[in-house]
């Protein structure tokens, strides 16, 4: 009996005028030694092969900088353009007053392709 590995990515399709978006959806980098979680990170770092560019969500509720150090360690490859998104702008107070561009510099010295960030918050739409 032979075992395949079924690979699961998440893709969404934008058109504007006459440009073609295509969204990859890919699971989260995180530390483990388990086999499925090998194989997510696996599915992760595949993800990012060819991509034009990279969004990379950063949960603000959690140590910024330590998500940008777990991610590096996690991915073990260099990754093209990238664009931060900083999740969970409602939990956090005065977010929108955050040094995020401090942080972003800072971030920068760990993962060298940053370009922008945004501040997103699911529970508000902002």
């Amino acid at each position: 009996m032979s075992h395949r590995r079924q690979e699961v990515k998440f893709h969404a399709v934008l058109t504007i005028d006459k440009t073609e978006i295509v969204l990859v959806d890919t699971p989260g980098l995180h530390k483990s030694s388990q086999e499925l979680n090998k194989r997510i990170n696996q599915q992760a770092r595949e993800g990012v092969d060819g991509a034009d560019l990279n969004l990379l969500l950063i949960d603000l509720t959690k140590d910024v900088l330590q998500q940008f150090v777990d991610f590096k360690e996690n991915l073990k490859k260099e990754i093209g353009r990238t664009w931060v998104v900083f999740t969970k702008a409602d939990r956090v107070e005065a977010a929108s007053e955050l040094p995020l561009s401090m942080v972003m510099e800072k971030a920068k010295e760990i993962v060298p392709n940053l370009e922008k960030h945004f501040l997103i918050s699911n529970k508000t739409g902002e």
